[in-house]
């Protein structure tokens, strides 16, 4: 019963601060991506100064750290994102507002397409790879794996990604546009 009392207690420190940290991070940099690459980069370039005797043990309490602030650095990030979006909102009309929402949308499913394409053409020159499968999924070959993912796909894909593009372009100058004639 302590452990676990104990362990709700480390979870709602860690995750109290990791929620304050992420939302200042995100606040700052804007961009989940470089959120998730400030977070990583102790991970990265840690291991080089293994020479030092306290590092190892400041990076133990990093990852300590983030497990238990997990949660908090989630939603630091959503609350960050929140905000982001209101401002966003208030600034464009509806209309730019749902063709750029539809645009992202295209962009993501077909990219998730495109990377299937390429992950099967990367894949299928690989001879470890057919064995690895074979060792996790008996009986699965590569050809099953991928057996939708066609170039005539990919290249319906490659349209939809340009469409998208079009429609975040075009959802830029509705924007533009607004702002343009609430200026007059």
């Amino acid at each position: 019963m302590l452990e676990s009392n104990s362990t709700a207690f480390l979870v709602l420190n860690a995750s109290i601060i990791w929620l304050v940290l992420a939302y200042i991070l995100m606040m700052i940099v804007r961009s989940k991506i470089i959120f998730a690459c400030l977070l990583i980069l102790p991970l990265v370039v840690v291991p080089s100064l293994e020479s030092q005797e306290q590092i190892s043990e400041w990076m133990g309490w990093y990852l300590f750290s983030m497990k238990y602030g997990f949660v908090g650095m989630i939603l630091g990030v959503v609350f960050a994102q929140i905000g982001q979006t209101k401002r966003f909102i208030t600034n464009v009309s509806k209309g730019s507002f749902v063709l750029q929402l539809g645009a992202r949308f295209t962009i993501g499913v077909a990219g998730l397409y495109l990377l299937a394409y390429l992950l099967k053409q990367v894949f299928m020159q690989l001879p470890f790879v057919e064995v690895a499968l074979d060792y996790v999924a008996p009986g699965v070959s590569m050809d099953q794996l991928f057996e939708g993912v066609g170039l005539t796909g990919a290249l319906i894909g490659l349209g939809l990604v340009a469409f998208g593009f079009v429609g975040i372009i075009g959802s830029r100058y509705l924007a533009l546009s607004k702002t343009n004639n609430s200026k007059d």
